[in-house]
C-alpha cells in the first residue's frame, strides 16, 4: 500500500486571533515555529520517500522542519494543497465580518457546498485541487512508498470528508490541530483510502 502522511501546518498569529487566512500568506508564530520543530522530531524516524507542501509559507516552513530530519528529501511546493480562498474574508475575524457579511457567513456554515465566502472559492473549487494533487500523487508513487503532504485544515478536512467518511455533509465535523499529522493508506486493489493513525 501507499502511505500518505497528512500534516497540518503549525500555528500562525492570525490563527491564534481566529482570522480567516485562506490564501493570505501568514508566517508561523513563535508557538508555531516550536510546533513545527516538535512535529519534525515526531516524524524523524519515519521513512519519507517524497514530500509535498502547499506553497504558502506557513505550510512550507512546517514541511521544511520535517524534511530537515531527512537528508536529501526535498519539498515540492504546489498551489493544489492551499487552503480554501476566503476572498473578502481574508485576514478578518468572524466578529469583524458579521456586520456586513453576516448573511453570507451563515449561509456558508449552513451549507459550504452551495455557498462560498464572498469572492472566495467554493468547496467544489478546492475539491478540484485536491483531486489534482491525489492524481499526481498516485501517478508518481506506489506500493511501499511513504509520502508527506503538508497542507491546511480545510484541505485535510475535505480529504477526510470525501475519502474517509464519504459524507460531504460532515465537512465541518472534521478537526485536526495545527502542527499535527495523520497517516493514511491507499489500497490499489480497492481504490480506497483508510486512516492508519
Amino acid at each position: 500500500m501507499l502511505t500518505l502522511i497528512w500534516a497540518r501546518h503549525a500555528v500562525t498569529t492570525e490563527n491564534q486571533q481566529k482570522r480567516y487566512i485562506g490564501h493570505h500568506d501568514a508566517l508561523l508564530s513563535e508557538t508555531g515555529i516550536e510546533q513545527a520543530r516538535q512535529l519534525g522530531e515526531k516524524l524523524k524516524d519515519v521513512r519519507i520517500d517524497a514530500a509535498y507542501s502547499s506553497d504558502l509559507q506557513r505550510a512550507v516552513r512546517t514541511a521544511e522542519a520535517i524534511a530537515s530530519h531527512h537528508p536529501g528529501l526535498t519539498v515540492e511546493k504546489t498551489e493544489d494543497l492551499r487552503e480554501i480562498a476566503f476572498g473578502r474574508w481574508e485576514a478578518k475575524t468572524y466578529d469583524e465580518l458579521f456586520p456586513t457579511e453576516g448573511d453570507a457567513l451563515v449561509r456558508f456554515y449552513d451549507d459550504p457546498w452551495e455557498h462560498k465566502p464572498t469572492d472566495g472559492e467554493s468547496l467544489d473549487d478546492m475539491q478540484k485541487r485536491l483531486e489534482s494533487f491525489l492524481a499526481r500523487l498516485l501517478s508518481r508513487h506506489g506500493d511501499g512508498e511513504t509520502v508527506l503532504a503538508v497542507s491546511h485544515g480545510g484541505m485535510i478536512k475535505l480529504f477526510l470528508t470525501l475519502y474517509i467518511d464519504r459524507d460531504p455533509k460532515r465537512y465541518f465535523e472534521q478537526t485536526m490541530l495545527h502542527g499535527t499529522s495523520l497517516t493514511c493508506q491507499y489500497d490499489e486493489q480497492t481504490g480506497e483510502w483508510s486512516v492508519v493513525s
